[in-house]
């Protein structure tokens, strides 16, 4: 299959990429982490290390991509914010997934647009977000800027990328819903509830770890108690986050991390505040 054909037919394809180098980068990773003293006493990193092994090989599984676009686009076909190519099966193989092609600007071009439209395409995108996680449980967990792209003439967002798609069971959407609701309320016990079934928490936690737990995840939904249009530009949101979570792996040298699974739900909500 020669790109230069699938230029002229209007579709674009990824390729296979050599997925063995890559788990040569993120075994170095975790020689510079042991070397350099970065992870707490105690924590086993090696299954993190085997997921993120394993989430390389489902993001070049070009089957269960095309898989992922499908799912989407049952459930967005008739959202007019949104585009998401179509399949082109015909010129699909084991190493290649080819697509319609999609030509619009990248979504930071639209940092000089007027503010009404740059509001828009936020709300529209962190409504998309907020389906994913608490009404499908079908999450693309990869908000990376070039994965979006804006179509000036229609003010739709085009969707690309959906390797990094994950599936959530009912119960875990059930505590994420639980936990989000009781962070807008305010309801400690709420909160320690979800927290623990979702893996945040746990019996054998040190002294403290719960306190902290819980003004993460407090300060992570302000957004959503705020009343009123959120300003993320002007917010103190993301320093603060991340001082949170210094003081929390590195001077309290807590253990624990909530499961891969989770971790991945960070990804996708510390990426959508970014963009």
């Amino acid at each position: 299959l020669r790109l230069d054909e699938i230029g002229r037919t209007g579709h674009d394809a990824g390729c296979a990429v050599d997925v063995e180098n890559c788990f040569d980068d993120v075994d170095n990773v975790a020689t510079l982490l042991r070397m350099f003293n970065l992870v707490p006493d105690g924590m086993d990193v090696a299954p993190f290390l085997d997921e993120a092994k394993q989430q390389l090989h489902l993001e070049a599984d070009y089957s269960h991509e095309a898989q992922a676009i499908r799912q989407f686009h049952a459930r967005v076909a008739t959202d007019e914010r949104f585009v998401i190519p179509g399949i082109v099966a015909e010129l699909c193989g084991t190493d290649v997934l080819a697509m319609d092609f999609l030509d619009g600007q990248p979504i930071e071009s639209l940092a000089d647009s007027p503010q009404e439209l740059r509001n828009r395409v936020a709300t529209d995108l962190l409504d998309l977000a907020l389906r994913e996680v608490y009404d499908w449980g079908l999450v693309q967990t990869d908000p990376n800027f070039a994965n979006y792209l804006f179509e000036p003439n229609s003010g739709r967002v085009q969707l690309l990328d959906f390797g990094a798609t994950r599936v959530y069971s009912a119960e875990h959407v059930r505590y994420l819903r639980s936990l989000l609701g009781a962070c807008v309320d305010g309801d400690e016990d709420a909160i320690e509830a979800a927290a623990t079934g979702l893996g945040y928490l746990g019996d054998n936690d040190p002294p403290g770890y719960r306190d902290s737990i819980l003004k993460l995840l407090w300060t992570a939904t302000e957004p959503a108690r705020h009343e009123g249009d959120y300003s993320f530009g002007e917010s103190t949101l993301a320093p603060r986050m991340s001082d949170l979570i210094v003081e929390m792996r590195m001077q309290q040298r807590f253990s624990r991390l909530p499961p891969m699974d989770i971790l991945f739900l960070h990804r996708k909500l510390s990426g959508l505040y970014l963009l």
